[in-house]
């Protein structure tokens, strides 16, 4: 049984998704000023993508070849066509996730700090500033 109130998945699923798109938009056209808050996140999370793609297509040949090397016989290689396309895609479904995990990981720190300030803009908290000091 569903408690009242409960929100379904997929609209909580579609809330989680369009945070981030809300989130810049109230910060480029709201608060201009927090946009200096953003650059290195931003930088950060480019760098990481971008850095986890190459790798990630430069590599991808050498991973299918190294668990199975494409066959001679023609029938076969259909069975190894389907095989690369389901490893292609893991590969690169496990690539983004990483790349996620390492960006959010990296940006945290900026994102805390981003934080505070739309919390002290709102007035909503007034939180201990955010200290270095913590993380070295």
């Amino acid at each position: 049984m569903i408690p009242a109130g409960a929100k379904s998945a997929v609209k909580t699923f579609r809330d989680g998704m369009t945070a981030f798109f809300k989130g810049q938009r109230y910060v480029a056209s709201t608060h201009p000023e927090l946009l200096k808050y953003c650059v290195i996140p931003m930088a950060l999370g480019t760098g990481v993508f971008m850095l986890l793609g190459v790798m990630f297509v430069y590599n991808v040949d050498d991973l299918l070849h190294l668990i199975w090397s494409k066959p001679g016989h023609w029938a076969w290689q259909i069975l190894w066509y389907l095989f690369a396309t389901v490893t292609v895609t893991l590969a690169a479904a496990s690539t983004v996730l990483v790349a996620y995990l390492i960006f959010m990981i990296l940006c945290a720190p900026f994102n805390d700090l981003l934080s505070e300030k739309v919390e002290e803009l709102e007035g909503t908290f007034r939180a201990k500033p955010f200290e270095w000091s913590f993380f070295i």
